[in-house]
């Protein structure tokens, strides 16, 4: 990673705070908004409609992305996101327990997933 991808996936973790009324988000929730995806049927890539009514729903109850919310019920990356919010609520313990330590290991793997998620997507973009 060069100098200034550390620098920008250190400002990234340094900026996140979870709602507090929203659910981390959980493999769960993610199989169950992309059973509901499935049910809707192909939207043609488009975000509109009950499809976006959706996507609205999971990101407002998760507090995540449009991005991640779209890719969830696309079935896309999913575990990449389960993964991402499991690192960050450990951060969150971490910190209520007093372990610094801990919650920079956990931030340091946050940053690390993050630009790889940013590096797949910008790969999946390309290709389209």
């Amino acid at each position: 990673m060069a100098k200034k991808d550390k620098g920008d996936a250190e400002a990234k973790k340094q900026k996140y705070v979870h709602r507090e009324d929203a659910e981390w988000l959980t493999e769960e929730i993610c199989k169950e908004y992309r059973e509901k995806a499935k049910l809707l049927g192909s939207n043609g890539g488009q975000d509109t409609g009950t499809w976006r009514a959706l996507r609205m729903e999971l990101q407002e109850l998760c507090d995540i992305t449009e991005l991640e919310a779209v890719n969830i019920l696309r079935g896309m990356n999913i575990r990449d996101y389960v993964n991402k919010y499991d690192i960050l609520s450990g951060k969150k313990k971490a910190k209520e327990e007093g372990n610094n330590g801990k919650t920079d290991e956990i931030m340091n793997q946050i940053a690390e997933l993050e630009s790889a998620l940013e590096t797949e997507m910008m790969l999946q973009k390309d290709s389209d």
